[in-house]
């Protein structure tokens, strides 16, 4: 953590999270509707609970939240950033702390 209480992310996490999106194109898709269907509901969006669903599909699919019967490996150091994607591109509102990933603000 930085001085002024960022976490110390660098860009490398972003970009492992763009590669990841970029590798698991069905993944990312479910991380989408997931997070549309918690919003429609009046819910935060949760990265943790989706990361394992994709873990779990098994359990996904239980539940009826997934199509998919394919297992997705996902880094728990991807979490964060694959939030900051999600909110970047689909305008997701996580609970998520500053990371100097962030766009910097403008003075």
């Amino acid at each position: 953590m930085t001085s002024d209480g960022q976490l110390a992310f660098d860009d490398g996490q972003l970009l492992a999270a763009i590669a990841w999106r970029e590798r698991n194109p069905d993944a990312y898709r479910e991380l989408v509707l997931w997070a549309r269907e918690d919003e429609a509901h009046g819910a935060r969006p949760s990265i943790a609970l989706y990361v394992e669903l994709l873990r779990r599909p098994w359990f996904a699919n239980k539940l009826r939240l997934s199509r998919s019967d394919v297992q997705f490996l996902v880094n728990n150091n991807l979490r964060a950033e694959l939030a900051r994607l999600l909110q970047r591109d689909h305008g997701f509102e996580f609970a998520l702390r500053k990371s100097m990933s962030d766009p910097k603000e403008a003075a």
